[in-house]
């Protein structure tokens, strides 16, 4: 069943949308990949979670197209699909490593400030045992 050309930019839309929310798998992948030291180990979990990145930004984009367009595929909206997955990846993607890398550092400096203030504190109640 081919659907009215009038749902077309309601189509295109959600299609750019979609790609864009669905590019946030990526972002979650690199978040994942952050700490892990080995160079082997990280391209292992690469490798894989690209894999499951790729097939999830594919079922939603199947899933748009099975609900919005019918199940009608057409070449401009894998286009459109993957340039809104490809414009999320330049733009908003580096602001939310960005964004990321940050509030990691604040937070390894804020556990080592917690860390030091409870030696403080267990050192002082040794000192204090000690003298008694």
């Amino acid at each position: 069943m081919l659907y009215e050309t009038l749902s077309q930019p309601l189509i295109a839309l959600i299609l750019i949308v979609s790609g864009f929310f669905s590019a946030i798998f990526f972002d979650i992948a690199n978040v994942l990949l952050f700490n892990i030291k080995s160079k082997k180990i990280y391209k292992i979990f690469k490798n894989l979670l690209d894999c499951c990145c790729v097939l999830l930004c594919g079922s939603v984009f199947y899933i748009v197209v099975l609900f919005w367009a019918y199940g009608d595929v057409r070449i401009w909206q894998i286009i459109l699909f993957i340039l809104a997955v490809c414009i999320e990846r330049v733009t908003i993607g580096k602001l939310i490593a960005k964004i990321i890398v940050i509030c990691y550092n604040n937070f390894i400096k804020f556990m080592k400030f917690i860390k030091k203030k409870i030696q403080n504190i267990i050192s002082k109640n040794k000192n204090l045992e000690s003298s008694n």
